[in-house]
């Protein structure tokens, strides 16, 4: 019964942010989440070993960033 809740509150809350972005213009794009804390945002290499706890230096392209990013 947990996971039904949990699935009908997302599911909900969806909704809510695709009514709220349509009422001012903003268009809402769904993404995968696998691998997004491990995805560069500049090169799009995906490395585990890039990550700690406080920034992000990605192995492949140098790029650094803060964690919170």
């Amino acid at each position: 019964m947990y996971d039904s809740l949990i699935c009908y509150s997302w599911g909900r809350l969806k909704l809510k942010i695709q009514s709220v972005a349509e009422k001012f213009g903003c268009i809402v794009l769904a993404v995968n989440p696998n691998y997004t804390s491990q995805t560069c945002s500049n090169c799009s290499h995906v490395d585990s070993a890039s990550r700690n706890p406080e920034k992000f230096v990605w192995t492949h392209c140098g790029f650094i960033v803060d964690a919170e990013h």
